[in-house]
């Protein structure tokens, strides 16, 4: 479940996946839909130290609860559901796991230095 870090990624962020579905943009946002208990992306890489938004799109009959192995990252998403969170990303880059028993198995956010992905700089200002 690896994924790599390209050097042509821009923004704080960056989703992996098959699902066209899924995106980020410029503006610290990333969009994960839950299909058939799978994420899609099933990774997605963000600058260490920064605050990002995620979007999950529930589109299962069932809720699902997400538990991350950092910080205090809860989140509830209802069956049918779109929630939106801020994460605060790990200050320490690596692999950080995003779990639910109801899927086919962990999302992963990958914090990675944030001249990794290339125009992200910690002095930006989030609104």
């Amino acid at each position: 479940m690896a994924v790599g870090v390209g050097s042509a990624l821009s923004g704080c962020l960056d989703a992996s996946g098959e699902d066209e579905s899924t995106g980020t943009d410029r503006d610290h946002r990333t969009t994960v839909t839950i299909r058939d208990g799978a994420f899609s992306p099933r990774s997605w890489e963000a600058a260490a130290g920064h605050e990002v938004t995620v979007v999950f799109e529930n589109h299962d009959d069932r809720e699902h609860v997400l538990r991350g192995d950092f910080g205090d990252f809860d989140v509830r998403v209802p069956a049918g559901e779109t929630v939106s969170r801020t994460v605060a990303v790990p200050e320490k880059p690596g692999d950080y796991a995003i779990e639910c028993n109801g899927t086919m198995g962990p999302f992963k956010l990958e914090a990675v230095p944030a001249d990794m992905l290339g125009g992200c700089s910690l002095d930006e200002s989030n609104e």
